[in-house]
């Protein structure tokens, strides 16, 4: 039985995630696009040859899907196996969101505020996940590899 820290960790890294992936959807992609498109046009080389353009969406696409991915695998690891090595790797990822909040804010005007209010909520859902796994029970848990420890599902 997982403690409740890391049935919450887990709930709560998922919907960071699903914020992201709202944002990218809602902003993130069309603005994108528009600098894809941008710099296509801007490109001889580029705009010689239009089946590059699709090449490069599909890149794109390709790179958040194995970004996700990776998301949710450390958060299966950690939150299932109780890896600390998963634990470790999220706890980096999230220094560099940390590092990272104050561009958010500065970039208000290019982004919208719809943009920088899902990145601050996806930021500060991920920022708490980390922290609910150094609470007691999930450290317990991970010193135990994953046996049941205290409460939760």
């Amino acid at each position: 039985m997982r403690p409740a820290s890391i049935v919450r960790f887990e709930r709560v890294y998922l919907a960071s995630i699903l914020v992201w992936l709202i944002n990218l959807a809602l902003v993130g992609w069309g603005m994108s696009m528009d600098e894809v498109d941008r710099r296509f046009n801007g490109s001889p080389a580029l705009a010689g040859n239009p089946q590059m353009f699709d090449v490069i969406v599909l890149a794109m696409m390709g790179m958040i899907g194995i970004v996700v991915l990776f998301w949710f695998l450390l958060c299966y690891f950690a939150a299932r196996r109780a890896s600390e090595v998963a634990k470790w790797i999220i706890v980096a990822l999230l220094a560099v969101t940390l590092i990272r909040l104050p561009f958010l804010v500065m970039n208000l005007d290019a982004v919208g505020p719809w943009g920088t209010a899902l990145n601050l909520i996806a930021s500060l859902l991920g920022l708490y996940a980390g922290w609910l796994l150094f609470r007691p029970d999930a450290k317990a848990w991970f010193r135990a590899s994953g046996k049941a420890v205290g409460q939760g599902e």
